[in-house]
């Protein structure tokens, strides 16, 4: 290869290189959004299974009460207890979904950085080649 093709061969790897590290900022910035949002999941997941809890025991049994009274607001707590137990439920799952995009995102900017890392070794030999040129 002569001079000017090593030349114009670096100027490309650096400008693949420059790309791919801006592409790692923006993984990076994403990770950590991910990970504030998925820290601040995690406080409400723990907020909403503590009243999970506290519906589980709530003393429904009072002895004066009879009949269809007491049947009705069995079946509204059972519903209220449902309920409680899908959104804890659902929010677990959106925590899990949560943690696979930041797990994807993590091998997206490992795969990122190995390509830079590559990259940055094929520039300096580029520039070796082209310094024992002159």
């Amino acid at each position: 290869m002569d001079k000017a093709e090593l030349i114009r061969k670096k100027a490309n790897m650096q400008a693949w290189a420059a790309e791919t590290r801006q592409n790692a900022v923006l993984l990076e910035e994403k990770i950590e959004r991910l990970q504030r949002a998925k820290r601040r999941m995690e406080a409400v997941i723990e907020g909403a299974w503590q009243q999970e809890r506290k519906a589980a025991h709530i003393d429904f049994h009072p002895p004066f009460w009879k009949g269809e009274t007491k049947n009705k607001y069995m079946a509204h707590f059972h519903e209220m207890e449902s309920s409680v137990r899908q959104y804890v439920h659902r929010l677990r799952n959106t925590e899990d979904r949560l943690e696979e995009e930041i797990r994807r995102l993590s091998n997206q900017l490992d795969e990122a950085q190995s390509n830079l890392l590559y990259l940055q070794s094929h520039i300096s030999n580029l520039s070796q080649e082209i310094t024992e040129g002159d």
